[in-house]
């Protein structure tokens, strides 16, 4: 029986506090609403920040898996096709190696033709991840050779939406560029490629021979498992070895700053999105602490209000210790509604969330499972504790003959002290939000509003992938040309170009750039690469990029002339700061003719929005060894998607099977601030929070404040007090704590927002600007809150104020 006691008194507890919340309403849907608004935006983004940067990658001893590949390629990590192979020949430190790249194919067959992104793996890519198909079979090594038959594994979503997940699709034919493909597989839904999305795997076929022959012309990213007992260390010192030693072979061909980079994939995959994350994670969690001093000072309010029946509770022989149960019980219960109101919010609102993210790595796999159950279980439980144990050890701790005497009068300034603080800290980490979210503003708005150098208004643009199977290179150029000159005469057409890929963020070709008369330069020499850019004639008119000195191409600049070359203002920069380079000779470290620079062009943003542009040597399509240019640039009068079906047409005469994706180079730079878009608005919103829960905050202690010197302002008044000042000495407190919360918060801003530098262009984390705005809007917003007490304390009738006990 005794047992039974402790269970009696918790449920009791229960319908006592249930009883108080009910008679409550206005204080229980705002308690609920903060805590639901803190743990609700908490949980979506740990469930982002769980999938993405967290879980384990879905394979067998994931963290034996490690991406490997050498240094100075940018943010890549990759590896010669030559040095892949030797490695996967000669190491002792992996159960297996396995190079992979992607590619893009044509599919025919299915419909109407779509471009579709292919993963081509080698044989060893299985072994390495240890998956196997669920469907039919993986690779055979024979598979992986040049000239083998054409084989294709679907992933799994590829085989519910274009197979319905038959399994008759097993020795079925699929055409990439017109070449069959054999369907020997089917991926399993948990299988993730390491680099994006993809359709279909098929297999890498690398030509040993061939890749020797031409060394440190292919690269692409590998990946390898390490043997049991095997240290990242202990492997990278290993391949390192192997690299001097090719590095003494081949000097022309490795810079000397190139090391070995070994890392586990799952870090190499977040490593361009972990910082952002994480902080998007911080603004949350203070966030919720906001949420918590909300409710905290509500709480604590609330519990002068009850000095009286605590008081009374301890009379009849109540302890502390059951004081603080029953308040720590109630808050408890705040916590958990407030939490199952949070995880519906989070339920309603991750959809939304992943739909609007950015390109991350395993967005997809967002969802509501147990370990967001338990986060929102545990978050639910330590909120309840932060925000209630302070208001019951306050409460419970009572004089009962003062607190029979004086009633809740006598709690006037029962934890005054702490309520303030309270305030101050929420105005504080409001500023370090608003703060945060004022500097990716500025930085989304610089992005969108940066000089790119190229007049994007009335431009729009698609790739033509014509079939290598189908057309030789010669063909490829007549057949394009032949759709420039159309396309050219369209009504409402200004002007079209063909060029390789289109700036600011587009993959060209790079080689190391020489000037005849000086010494020759190669891939060793960092400093020496430049950008290589394929176009026709009419490509600087229609994106609008100026000439600055000398020619530009005309129709005489064919195969039959000699060779020519624009280069920008980069190029001229690094390579001819105090002279003149038109008219110099120019070119790779083989090549035997050299090209004449010709014209200077205005610099574009050729690397990204953010960074300087790069020094870039144009060539004329009609004199280019390189790939034939397959992006089609048409700049319009009007609207540009009004000829999207006319230019379609002309293409679709020319080859019916050509995919066409049309798409603005507005909405390809739109594209290119997604990222920066996604952080912006999120932390907005998070400051938006923090700043409508610091008024709710400010308003609750101002309101308190008011009703508990009523009486005081009563005698003001009546002894001759201005309604005038009686608003500045409700105001006067409110400003004194906001001041307090300003300052506290610039200093713990200037602190913290250094952590988002990486993430910021064309601002500092110290910008006065944003810290001024910030503060005068969070001051303006609290100061409303307060207004309105002061304004009810300034109505005080005195008669009914000295009334009052």
């Amino acid at each position: 029986m005794v047992s039974n006691v402790p269970m009696r008194d918790f449920i009791s507890d229960l319908q006592y506090g249930l009883r108080t919340f009910v008679r409550t309403p206005g204080f229980t849907l705002i308690a609920l609403l903060a805590l639901a608004l803190g743990i609700g935006a908490t949980t979506v983004i740990f469930s982002v920040v769980d999938t993405v940067l967290l879980k384990p990658l879905p394979y067998p001893q994931p963290d034996r898996i490690v991406s490997i590949g050498l240094t100075g390629f940018g943010q890549e990590s990759l590896v010669f096709a030559p040095d892949y192979l030797d490695w996967r020949e000669r190491n002792t430190v992996f159960d297996e190696i396995a190079a992979y790249s992607t590619a893009t194919y044509t599919l025919t067959g299915q419909g109407e033709p779509v471009r579709i992104q292919c993963g081509r793996f080698a044989q060893s890519f299985f072994r390495t991840l240890r998956i196997q198909p669920i469907l039919g079979r993986a690779f055979t090594p024979a598979e992986d050779r040049p000239g083998a038959s054409k084989v294709v594994l679907l992933t799994y979503g590829m085989w519910q939406r274009r197979f319905g997940g038959s399994r008759d699709v097993l020795g079925k034919s699929l055409a990439f560029d017109s070449v069959p493909y054999t369907i020997i597989g089917v991926l399993g839904p948990q299988f993730r490629y390491p680099a994006g999305r993809v359709e279909a795997v098929i297999p890498m076929a690398l030509d040993v021979a061939e890749e020797q022959k031409r060394r440190a012309i292919y690269i692409c990213p590998a990946l390898a498992r390490l043997k049991d007992g095997m240290t990242i260390a202990q492997a990278r010192a290993q391949i390192e070895g192997y690299l001097d030693q090719t590095r003494q072979s081949y000097p022309k061909f490795y810079r000397r700053d190139m090391k070995i980079s070994m890392v586990p994939l799952l870090e190499r995959q977040v490593a361009n999105v972990r910082l952002a994350l994480l902080a998007l994670l911080g603004a949350v969690v203070l966030v919720l602490f906001i949420a918590c001093a909300n409710v905290a000072n509500l709480l604590l309010t609330r519990a002068a209000g009850r000095h009286r029946e605590i008081a009374v509770r301890a009379a009849l022989g109540a302890g502390r210790l059951r004081l603080i149960r029953q308040l720590l019980t109630e808050s408890a219960m705040l916590g958990f509604a407030g939490g199952a109101l949070g995880l519906l919010l989070t339920i309603a609102s991750i959809q939304s969330l992943v739909r609007f993210a950015p390109p991350l790595p395993r967005i997809d796999d967002v969802a509501i499972d147990y370990r967001v159950l338990g986060f929102t279980l545990l978050i639910s439980l330590a909120v309840s504790l932060v925000f209630g144990l302070a208001p019951a050890l306050g409460a419970s701790r009572v004089d009962l003959t003062d607190s029979l005497k004086q009633g809740a009068r006598g709690s006037a300034s029962l934890h005054r002290g702490l309520r303030n603080l309270l305030v101050v800290g929420e105005v504080a980490l409001s500023l370090v939000l608003l703060a945060g979210a004022g500097l990716l503003i500025q930085t989304l708005w610089r992005l969108q509003h940066v000089n790119t150098g190229i007049d994007t208004a009335h431009v729009v643009t698609t790739q033509i992938p014509l079939s290598s199977k189908q057309y030789d290179e010669a063909s490829q150029r007549v057949l394009l040309g032949k759709v420039l000159e159309r396309v050219s005469r369209l009504p409402g057409v200004l002007s079209a170009a063909l060029c390789d890929s289109p700036p600011p963020e587009a993959f060209t070709m790079s080689m190391m750039f020489n000037v005849e008369g000086r010494p020759r330069h190669y891939f060793s020499e960092p400093g020496y690469d430049v950008h290589v850019r394929n176009v026709t004639t009419s490509y600087f008119a229609t994106f609008g990029i100026p000439l600055r000195s000398g020619r530009l191409f005309d129709s005489h600049d064919n195969q039959a002339a000699p060779k020519v070359a624009l280069v920008n203002e980069a190029l001229v920069r690094r390579f001819f700061p105090n002279e003149n380079p038109i008219g110099k000779h120019v070119g790779g470290p083989e090549e035997k003719d050299w090209m004449t620079v010709v014209g200077v062009v205005a610099d574009v943003k050729n690397d990204g929005l953010a960074k300087p542009p790069i020094p870039e040597l144009i060539v004329p399509a009609q004199q280019s060894t390189m790939s034939v240019p397959t992006t089609l640039l048409v700049r319009t009068i009007g609207d540009p998607t009004a000829l999207i079906a006319a230019v379609r047409d002309q293409v679709r005469n020319a080859d019916r099977n050509v995919p066409l994706t049309f798409t603005t180079m507005r909405q390809e730079f739109e594209g290119l601030v997604s990222t920066q878009r996604f952080n912006s608005a999120l932390l907005s919103v998070f400051a938006g929070l923090a700043l409508l829960l610091a008024a709710i905050g400010i308003y609750g202690v101002m309101s308190y404040l008011v009703t508990q010197r009523t009486q005081e302002i009563g005698i003001r008044m009546a002894l001759g007090a201005q309604r005038i000042h009686v608003l500045k000495l409700v105001v006067g407190q409110a400003l004194r704590l906001v001041i307090a919360g300003v300052v506290t918060g610039t200093l713990l801003a200037l602190a913290l927002t250094h952590y988002l530098a990486s993430l910021l262009y064309g601002v500092t984390t110290r910008d006065a600007g944003t810290f001024c705005s910030v503060a005068i809007l969070l001051s303006a917003v609290a100061l409303l809150a307060s207004y309105i007490p002061a304004r009810r304390a300034a109505n005080v009738d005195p008669l009914n104020a000295l009334r009052c006990e």
